[in-house]
């Protein structure tokens, strides 16, 4: 017997360093509660990301895609439909799909590189997944002052390298500033019949719960009290330098050791805080980010989410 299509998607798209991942473990957490009402909250980890990574990919296209990257665009309605198939074989009900994946806006090394995720291929291959379904997105935008050193520090768990990297991206993004809102036109652009939704990142610690309803459709309960502890928690300025001076080559040995260099230092609490930008550098980055919240408003009426005092 066929199983009845999702009456929509709801999808999460991140932006990288913007709590995702502790947006993603709230909602695994309800998934039960979510099921209840009739939404499925597809794992992340198990389902999501094989799916939408390398690993994912068939042979034929891992062997083609290297010869010419425009071989990917032949295979993109196939391995669309093939995702389609793996997501909706986890759903054993009628209702919403729901899944929260960042890494569909790219690799968060290339905006130290001085772009803001310029390589959307993988909301193309998301646009195949839905198809004609209605679908409900929801980014999160933030702040550069924060957001660049964040990623700097997640970056230190997957490569060797040093503070120039961060210097060298800050001046780009002060020479030339990316702005969330030509983010939001490419996506939509890809994606013009979903809907969309923007929160602040700074809006989300008090307004975690209702930002996870909002995201689920649905509501979640009574307000989750026990703390969610994540792997992404910003280190110490003390644990940053311990990882830019490790000895050891980029590889699954030092990624290793940086991560429990920053977990013992996140557990263990009290160093200084990881704070690299001159006063001057993160207002203008400030200033940058309350014209591009105002442009968004203006743009896009209702698509920032606001909250309550």
């Amino acid at each position: 017997m066929t199983r009845p299509g999702p009456t929509d998607w709801r999808v999460h798209l991140g932006a990288h360093k913007t709590a995702s991942t502790h947006l993603a473990k709230m909602l695994l957490r309800r998934r039960d509660r979510l099921a209840e009402q009739g939404v499925t909250y597809v794992s992340q980890a198990r389902v999501i990301r094989p799916l939408f990574g390398r690993q994912g990919r068939s042979l034929p296209e891992k062997l083609l895609t290297r010869l010419t990257p425009r071989a990917a665009q032949v295979f993109r309605p196939l391995r669309g439909r093939a995702i389609r198939r793996e997501i909706l074989s986890h759903v054993a009900q009628p209702g919403a799909v729901l899944f929260s994946e960042e890494n569909l806006l790219g690799p968060l090394k290339s905006c130290l590189g001085g772009r803001m995720y310029p390589d959307l291929s993988q909301l193309h291959l998301l646009r195949r997944v839905i198809g004609p379904d209605r679908a409900h997105l929801f980014l999160a935008i933030r702040s550069f002052d924060g957001y660049l050193p964040s990623l700097y520090c997640q970056e230190l768990k997957l490569s060797r390298m040093d503070r120039p990297v961060l210097d060298r991206a800050v001046a780009r993004f002060l020479e030339t500033p990316p702005r969330w809102i030509d983010l939001i036109r490419r996506i939509r652009t890809i994606l013009p019949e979903a809907q969309l939704q923007v929160w602040d990142y700074a809006d989300y610690r008090p307004n975690d719960w209702r930002i996870a309803e909002a995201v689920a459709g649905v509501d979640l309960g009574p307000t989750e009290t026990e703390t969610i502890r994540t792997r992404t928690t910003s280190p110490s300025a003390e644990a940053v330098a311990a990882a830019e001076a490790l000895d050891l080559p980029t590889g699954r040995e030092r990624s290793k050791r940086v991560r429990e260099m920053f977990a013992q230092d996140i557990e263990r609490g009290g160093g200084t805080r990881f704070d690299p930008l001159p006063a001057e550098v993160k207002q203008a980055f400030r200033d940058a980010f309350h014209r591009d919240l105002e442009e968004i408003e203006r743009a896009f009426p209702g698509m920032r989410m606001r909250f309550d005092p």
